[in-house]
């Protein structure tokens, strides 16, 4: 085998993300990113099939959201450092499974469905599977996590220039903790890396 694939940066990169994002979906508080609580609602509304807003509103009007039935059971709620409410709270998300049967539920959101499509489908394979809550929240995070360091692998890949500049922007903490979670900006930052390396390759 050629050494200099396999211990090509883009490899160190690909090592690195998927050893720090994992250890960060595992042991962060669920849902306590910025607007946590707002963006799995959505990515719950688009794993039951909502997948074209804010163009077409599917399966439900405007203003709603479609959720499991047993969805108020999860009292969210911000929780401080330093004691156990994120212990808690990761117990209750835990101790709930969603109910099989959906409704819909007032929640207005204009923001565009692809950015939510990662964490959706983890939430997907979490209804599949019959998981509690708290799978859902793992399974969106890992999805979600998995999007951005594949699209930020093959910007390293492309880009003939400042690939080691891209590496350390892309393995910051906050970039990662922002893999690792519900946000929409995790496949935006990793779009975003991508363009630029096109840019720069075919410049």
């Amino acid at each position: 085998l050629d050494d200099k694939k396999i211990f090509a940066v883009e490899n160190l990169f690909l090592i690195l993300a998927l050893t720090f994002g994992l250890i960060i979906t595992f042991i962060g508080t669920p849902l306590q990113e910025s607007d946590g609580w707002e963006h799995f609602i959505r990515s719950v509304d688009v794993s039951y099939g909502n997948l074209l807003a804010p163009v077409v509103i599917l399966n439900h009007d405007g203003g709603q959201a479609v959720v499991p039935d047993n969805f108020g059971d999860v009292v969210f709620r911000t929780t401080k450092p330093e004691t156990d409410e994120g212990i808690e709270f990761r117990n209750l998300l835990k101790s709930i499974k969603p109910s099989k049967n959906s409704m819909k539920m007032t929640f207005y959101a204009g923001t565009m469905s692809v950015f939510y499509y990662p964490q959706a489908l983890g939430i997907f394979i979490g209804r599949l599977f019959g998981l509690s809550f708290y799978g859902w929240v793992i399974f969106g995070r890992i999805v979600n996590l998995l999007v951005y360091i594949v699209l930020s692998y093959l910007a390293v890949k492309i880009t003939p220039i400042l690939k080691n500049a891209m590496i350390v922007i892309a393995l910051l903490p906050m970039s990662l903790y922002q893999a690792a979670s519900f946000s929409p900006d995790s496949m935006l930052n990793g779009l975003c890396f991508l363009f630029a390396a096109l840019v720069f390759y075919y410049a």
